[in-house]
């Protein structure tokens, strides 16, 4: 099977780096109002793009992992391919690349299997090129936009998203999706079964 992934959000935790941009732009906010559907509520567009451009450039290398997202990586990529199809500017590419590097990943997703798209709505066209089973992003719009991959993932990390429809299915953290067993509750879609190896 092949496993999508999504990059920030998904796989680098950004909430530490959101918060202390933030603040320095004069907002307090919680952990809990990084995601970025909450996060544009609360500040200016202006002001949201700032913290947009730190993240994804400056601000990665000291991001951390999201929790236990290595571990699940290293047990997922024992059967299943693992592919991270990641919205970024050119500029900030090569510091995803060596923050995977730095923390790990790149023991478990090949080089070759790393695609950066100008738009979320490419993310599509890559998932349908590559023919991914799965996909995983902390967006639900782009989840929707994700026409020809079967079985759908909304990570959210701190469960601010209340509904999904059928089509997509929800996980808080890596520990949900870690191992084959714990897999096999999301590949039920539209009656269709994914086989999948212990």
């Amino acid at each position: 099977m092949i496993i999508g992934l999504d990059l920030d959000g998904v796989i680098i935790d950004h909430t530490q780096n959101k918060i202390k941009k933030a603040k320095e732009l004069g907002y307090f906010i919680k952990a809990n109002e990084t995601p970025s559907g909450k996060l544009k509520k609360l500040i200016s567009l202006t002001d949201y793009r700032l913290i947009q451009k730190f993240i994804y450039n400056e601000g990665t290398s000291s991001a951390k992992p999201m929790e236990g997202v290595l571990k699940a990586v290293k047990n997922l990529s024992k059967n299943h391919q693992i592919v991270i199809v990641s919205r970024r500017a050119k500029e900030s590419r090569k510091i995803a690349l060596d923050w995977l590097e730095k923390h790990g990943f790149l023991n478990y997703i090949k080089r070759k299997n790393i695609y950066f798209v100008k738009s979320d709505p490419d993310k599509n066209m890559v998932a349908k090129h590559l023919k991914t089973n799965l996909y995983i992003d902390d967006k639900l719009k782009v989840l929707r936009s994700l026409k020809d991959v079967p079985v759908k993932i909304l990570f959210d990390y701190f469960n601010v998203v209340r509904r999904t429809n059928k089509e997509i299915k929800k996980i808080k953290n890596w520990q949900m999706l870690s191992s084959a067993s714990k897999i096999k509750s999301f590949l039920t879609v539209n009656s269709q079964v994914f086989k999948i190896s212990e």
